[in-house]
């Protein structure tokens, strides 16, 4: 249900946008933001994509049954696959039908929305990495409850936290060097692009061997 809520503001805000301009949206999400519709839309998958992970816990929810999992004849890299897998049916559905809620709203272009769609895709796969790297490096295979696991734990915390100020430092960034949204979508695009090979790389290979030694 937490990881869930982004979601489900994300696909109000776009049906919202169907029936109220632009400074309706923005006093619904709470903020005094001024910008134009595509920067909000822009800002609006940021926060969502970035708040909406559930491989930072994934590992830990697995508890005392872990030692099945590792015991299975599955590579490493088919689990992680998996444990992603719930991430990016939360995000890629419900982003890619707001997203054309949006453009039949005309808050964005057809091309702006292609861009955004290739964006929060490329963004989701990193977000669920990024997650399994925070589970893999803490976790909680003691707890009590699922409770403590995703409400109290480190990788939970911290998968949730870092995005969430690096998008914050991101966007302020941008706003001081007053580019254009066409430069800002294309510097994005890359600096995400970037972030996931290297996170995917990370999983390859030390997370491979982190999985192994868990226990």
């Amino acid at each position: 249900f937490n990881t869930s809520f982004g979601v489900i503001i994300l696909l109000i805000a776009s049906i919202a946008s169907i029936f109220y301009q632009k400074d309706k949206i923005i006093a619904l999400i709470g903020t005094n933001l001024d910008t134009s519709s595509f920067m909000l839309v822009f800002y609006l998958l940021l926060f969502v994509i970035g708040f909406s992970v559930t491989t930072n816990s994934s590992i830990s929810i697995e508890r005392n049954n872990f030692w099945i999992l590792k015991m299975l004849p599955i590579h490493p890299k088919e689990v992680f696959k998996a444990k992603k897998s719930v991430n990016l049916l939360l995000l890629i559905p419900v982003v890619t039908i707001s997203l054309i809620i949006f453009r039949l709203s005309n808050y964005i272009t057809y091309t702006e929305m292609i861009y955004l769609l290739i964006l929060s895709i490329i963004a989701s796969f990193l977000i669920a990495n990024f997650g399994l790297i925070c589970n893999l490096l803490f976790p909680k295979l003691d707890a009590q409850n699922d409770t403590v696991i995703v409400k109290q734990s480190m990788s939970s915390l911290l998968g949730i936290i870092i995005p969430i100020i690096l998008i914050v430092i991101y966007i302020i960034i941008i706003d001081s060097l007053k580019l254009t949204q066409n430069s800002i979508l294309i510097l994005t695009i890359i600096i995400i692009s970037i972030l996931l090979i290297s996170t995917q790389i990370i999983l390859n290979t030390w997370g491979v061997k982190r999985f192994k030694k868990i226990s």
